[in-house]
């Protein structure tokens, strides 16, 4: 461990200092808590930093491998520590904390969102000591917090679901409201909502991201449908470009291009499961904003201003969402777009939904009909310019399948 005066703290000068006892110890560092084996020691008898604190009594959590943070926001090895920190002043052991961070992290994760480096910075963030200890806070100052993410969302009691009984129905609505955050050495804007982190997804757009609890007993939710929503949009917008960085990494470094000509996310939900010991914990997460570059440093971002879904649960161990075939041919009218989807799924397709927008701020939602032979749904769009839509199909089992044509969007 070098100090910036060149100074060099060894685990031989921890073991003889009598500086440290019985306290908690956290790392972000890169390999702060590797442990090296004793034949691989330059001295032998020389235990390392994991077996010295842990003999003094301390509870010492730290990375046995690289420790990760993002350059412009909190991500990564970052996140998790703040939300151990967190958990710590809920008066959670130091086990439980960790334990209690670890799957809050992952639940929070958006689409597409969990990487290689989330992977790691799960795996490699490792717990010596005694994980009943608990932390003495000398006063209980709570923590300031603004405006709930809760409060953005509305959630319906669940009921009967009209296309099949055995499956149950809750509407949700979401009306976010932003934080702009302009990052300080002049590499863009994000946004956030109440204050969660943005997601971090390596060499993309940071985006805002929301989430809520969806648990209901005895029921698992299978499957999300996007109904439909509007959003603004924002041209000649210059975004943040995620970039890891470790504890040799630098806070300045120049930002990464992005120039990808689709737009990301193309769908913005996410159904998160985590068991925890209270039970299965069911969150759905949502980013409900987009990008689309126009060069390698700006584009057009289209922030949501509403949200709305229908969410499908049942008791049934199917998790399997059906397959789709989508074809479209604009005859007879030139003004119209007459779509045709292959939907099958071995418990029966109950519902295939295109959601579509014209590039007006409004995204809208059309039914199919289902038509003879049974696995055909046909429907019509207006075939305007602008259009661009996803097809979502829901199974039997309330699992969703979505075509979004690789994240092009059809036509």
């Amino acid at each position: 461990m070098d100090e910036p005066n060149n100074i060099t703290l060894t685990a031989s000068d921890l073991a003889t200092s009598t500086a440290i006892q019985q306290a908690l110890i956290f790392s972000i560092g890169c390999h702060a808590g590797l442990s090296v084996a004793d034949e691989y020691a330059v001295d032998v008898s020389t235990l390392d930093f994991a077996q010295v604190l842990v003999g003094k009594g301390v509870a010492y959590i730290a990375n046995t491998g690289y420790g990760y943070g993002d350059a412009d926001t909190i991500g990564y090895s970052e996140r998790l520590i703040q939300l151990f920190t967190q958990a710590l002043r809920e008066e959670e052991t130091v086990g439980q904390a960790l334990q209690k961070a670890k799957l809050a992290y992952f639940n929070e994760l958006g689409t597409r969102a969990m990487t290689a480096y989330d992977e790691k910075v799960l795996s490699v963030a490792t717990f010596y000591g005694i994980p009943l200890l608990r932390v003495q806070w000398p006063s209980r100052v709570p923590i300031a917090t603004g405006p709930s993410t809760e409060n953005f969302w509305q959630l319906t009691a669940p009921t009967a679901c009209t296309q099949r009984a055995e499956l149950a129905c809750r509407s949700l609505t979401f009306t976010p409201e932003y934080t702009t955050v302009e990052d300080p050495v002049g590499k863009g804007v994000y946004f956030t909502v109440a204050g969660e982190p943005a997601q971090v997804v390596p060499g993309t757009p940071l985006q805002p991201r929301s989430s809520v609890t969806i648990t209901l007993p005895a029921l698992a939710a299978r499957g999300a449908v996007f109904e439909g929503g509007s959003y603004e949009t924002l041209r000649a917008f210059d975004p943040v470009i995620a970039q890891v960085i470790t504890d040799t990494g630098r806070l300045d470094a120049a930002e990464l291009p992005y120039a990808n000509p689709d737009w990301r996310p193309s769908t913005w939900e996410l159904i998160n499961n985590a068991r925890t010991p209270q039970g299965e914990q069911q969150r759905f997460v949502v980013i409900p904003a987009q990008y689309q570059a126009a060069s390698i440093t700006d584009g057009v971002e289209r922030r949501f201003t509403e949200m709305q879904y229908t969410l499908y649960y049942t008791n049934t161990k199917d998790t399997v969402p059906p397959t789709l075939l989508v074809q479209s041919r604009n005859d007879p009218a030139p003004s119209e777009l007459n779509l045709t989807v292959d939907a099958q799924d071995p418990s029966g397709v109950v519902r295939v939904v295109v959601a579509y927008t014209l590039g007006d701020g409004v995204w809208q939602s059309v039914d199919l009909t289902q038509v003879d032979p049974s696995d055909h749904w046909r429907g019509v769009l207006p075939n305007q310019p602008g259009l661009e839509y996803f097809v979502q199909a829901v199974d039997g089992g309330g699992n969703v399948a979505v075509q979004d044509n690789k994240g092009a969007y059809f036509p």
